[in-house]
């Protein structure tokens, strides 16, 4: 069928054309004979139980998925969808339309389908690799996490389709996840700018960001929609064979407005651009306790020694709206709290309305009024309410410390007054 054909018949505009088109031909040329099994009641209720979705939504499956294969139209996108997700390269699916006028309020149910197709296929990956199956159906749980932040924005069955494309990662065996937290081995080069030094003879650890942002009077990176004029200064990093001069982080994630000179004799590079780090994504559903949370890192190191010995792992180190220091100061005795402080913060880059998406299921309207029924929720609408913004920060903690865990390394062995012994 001709794409521009199936727009018209399902009355969906001109302007979603360019999103779906993309390997069209290609899609049809392998259109199947036979209903795709990802939409079939046999093919979506098997192993429907480590999708981490309740069985009360079967019916509603079991409708959608009728409506899909008794509508050509409908069904020749769906199998352009599950082929753009599973073997096309680079998936997104955040401009495609949400199929309101055909598939009711329940219509991004199409999408959660396309999802829950990834199970079957990140199954036959592992097996591939020799990696047991328990975890790749840990790591498609994550269906149920997808689910629920929809469930919270829109009060229907479903997924958002822009979050769709990550599952790639699962059945391209690029992410595992080892407990509470994923994990994607990356070098540090391109996602993490900065480097973190030992003292020889203390261990203390001290880090730079290597990019030189500009940062606000407490110290955290502008966002990017402040006007960069408002700085209080702007980060230095300078290095040659002998010596790194640049803006100390402090370990709660902050700059200091000094410049400090290490001399590379005394300073050994612990953690830099060439180095390999565990890359942690943080699925939905808290308990984030520490015994938990160190549990994941230690069993995560284990597991690519085993799986993949010739992945030497330097550390763990993450970006996300988790890691904003406000939290820690809001609710010091939360699991979130006791968290950061094990590692070692950095300031990050941030868009204003970080994490929003995720504990609310819908961008930030100042026009809407959101429930306040958890401490970081209330803690959020505080912050933007009074003209504050709602940053991103990054960590990480090296693996060479994992035995450490739970004693607060960073910031016991470096103090405000190291730093100040150190500037210049």
């Amino acid at each position: 069928m001709e794409l521009r054909e199936i727009l018209k018949i399902l009355q969906l505009e001109d302007t979603y054309l360019a999103a779906i088109e993309p390997n069209w031909d290609q899609s049809e040329a392998s259109f199947p004979a036979e209903i795709p099994e990802f939409l079939t009641p046999a093919g979506y209720r098997k192993k429907f139980e480590c999708t981490g979705l309740d069985a009360s939504l079967l019916p509603v499956l079991d409708d959608i998925s009728a409506k899909i294969v008794n509508n050509p139209a409908l069904l020749h996108l769906a199998w352009h969808c599950y082929q753009s997700q599973f073997i096309y390269p680079n998936p997104s699916f955040a401009k495609w339309p949400w199929f309101e006028n055909i598939l009711g309020e329940n219509c991004t149910v199409f999408y959660l389908l396309v999802l829950i197709a990834a199970l079957p296929l990140t199954i036959r990956k592992y097996q591939e690799l020799g990696i047991p199956e328990e975890y790749a159906e840990a790591i498609c749980a994550r269906a149920g996490g997808y689910y629920a932040t929809y469930k919270a924005g829109y009060n229907h069955h479903g997924i958002n389709p822009r979050q769709l494309y990550w599952a790639r990662h699962y059945t391209d065996a690029q992410i595992f996840r080892i407990g509470r937290f994923e994990y994607w081995p990356m070098k540090i080069a391109g996602k993490y700018p900065f480097e973190a030094y030992k003292n020889n003879l203390t261990g203390k650890i001290l880090t730079l960001r290597t990019d030189g942002p500009a940062y606000n009077q407490e110290g955290y990176c502008l966002s990017r929609d402040e006007n960069q004029s408002i700085a209080a200064f702007t980060g230095k990093y300078e290095k040659t064979d002998e010596y790194v001069i640049g803006t100390p982080i402090n370990p709660e994630g902050t700059a200091a407005a000094l410049t400090v000179n290490l001399d590379l004799k005394e300073w050994t590079l612990v953690l830099g651009s060439d180095d390999t780090v565990l890359d942690i994504h943080i699925p939905e559903g808290g308990k984030m306790t520490l015994e938990v949370c160190g549990q994941s890192f230690k069993d995560a190191l284990k597991f690519f020694e085993q799986y993949f010995p010739q992945t030497k792992i330097s550390a763990f180190a993450c970006c996300s709206w988790i890691f904003y220091p406000l939290y820690e100061k809001l609710m010091p005795e939360s699991n979130l709290a006791a968290l950061m402080r094990e590692l070692y913060l950095v300031p990050w880059p941030s868009g204003g309305t970080d994490g929003f998406y995720f504990l609310f299921g819908r961008d930030y309207d100042k026009q809407t009024t959101y429930p306040r029924d958890t401490s970081v929720r209330r803690a959020m609408l505080d912050e933007l309410e009074s003209g504050g913004n709602l940053r991103s920060g990054g960590m990480f903690f090296l693996a060479e410390h994992i035995n450490l865990f739970g004693q607060r390394p960073y910031r016991n062995l470096l103090k405000v007054e190291d730093l100040n012994a150190l500037a210049v």
